[in-house]
């Protein structure tokens, strides 16, 4: 007999995601409330291959680590699953990942506080069994189960994919003319964040967690210079777009593979599902900020967006290019 299955919007999967980070963030507080008397002013917090503790933190930054770790992630997490829409594949890693990251996080910060438990006097001598990462795996693979189990009992509401768009007019180009339309734009919302997850990742260096704050630092820095601008050019050879500050990664559309081109308004997440570059049923893109975007249509039948100012310009002149290239394209002037 099968088992039904909730088709779930995008509220009901965000709060499948966060879940499992917000009763993280509960339990490690109930345990840590219960044996904050019992704990050292100083905390072994991190340990070398034999078990003994080698780095100390003060126990009133524990919770603050712990607590910003896991809502910080939950808050990303929850952000992805309500901005972006996934296949019923991406939805269960997705939700397996969430539950896995939760409770791994959660029981490591959970056994911090219970092997430095009764050591009130003095942390030197807390040493943390070598089986405590197995338990910490085996925590983690059975959150996995749980998250596949409810991935599995609940589907995404899937959208239909976009309308194909109409052939917008093209520009009056001589054979022998040649032409170039370039844009740079840019994305407030994906600057804003690199900042915030490099100040974030300096707290935690700050806190001693150099791992975890150094790759927030990277990917903080990577989303404020990719967020910063990317390069818009319409030329004979195409459609090209590069990061306004770094010469790759680079996406180019040779114009041979463009059948025709339009121009039209979109709403980022209720249209494209976020920031950065985006994959739908028969549409791709490459999302900035909402408003003027430029539409390719490809041989294959599927779409190419780019958020861009005067996108209306750019579609008229890849039309011109289409037609001069021996193909029909629109039949506006």
């Amino acid at each position: 007999m099968g088992v039904p299955v909730l088709t779930a919007g995008r509220h009901w999967r965000t709060g499948l995601v966060v879940t499992p980070f917000l009763l993280s963030c509960a339990v490690f507080w109930a345990v840590y409330s219960a044996h904050r008397d019992c704990l050292p002013d100083r905390l072994a917090t991190h340990f070398s291959g034999s078990g003994h503790a080698d780095g100390f933190s003060s126990a009133g930054s524990l919770p603050v680590v712990a607590l910003t770790l896991l809502l910080v992630a939950g808050l990303l997490f929850g952000v992805w699953a309500y901005a972006i829409e996934v296949t019923p594949k991406g939805w269960r890693g997705q939700l397996v990942f969430a539950y896995v990251l939760a409770a791994f996080l959660g029981y490591v910060h959970i056994s911090v506080v219970l092997v430095n438990s009764g050591h009130e006097n003095s942390a030197d001598q807390v040493s943390l069994s070598l089986w405590e990462l197995p338990k910490a795996l085996g925590a983690a693979a059975l959150a996995a189960a749980l998250g596949l189990l409810l991935a599995t009992l609940v589907a995404p509401a899937q959208r239909k994919a976009a309308a194909p768009a109409a052939p917008g007019p093209r520009l009056d180009l001589g054979r022998d003319e040649s032409a170039v339309w370039t844009r740079t734009v840019g994305s407030p919302v994906l600057r804003l964040t690199g900042f915030a997850e490099t100040v974030a990742g300096l707290a935690l260096c700050a806190a001693g967690l150099p791992f975890a704050g150094v790759s927030l630092v990277l990917v903080g820095a990577l989303s404020a210079v990719g967020g910063s601008g990317a390069r818009i050019t319409v030329d004979r050879h195409g459609l090209t777009a590069v990061p306004a500050w770094l010469p790759f990664p680079r996406l180019h559309i040779p114009l041979e593979r463009i059948t025709s081109a339009a121009s039209r308004r979109v709403r980022l997440l209720k249209d494209i599902g976020g920031w950065g570059y985006r994959v739908r049923p028969g549409q791709s893109a490459l999302a900035m900020r909402s408003g003027d975007a430029l539409v390719a249509t490809l041989s294959t039948g599927s779409e190419f967006l780019i958020t861009v100012d005067d996108a209306a310009t750019a579609a008229r002149l890849l039309n011109a290019l289409i037609v001069r290239d021996g193909r029909p394209a629109d039949q506006g002037g």
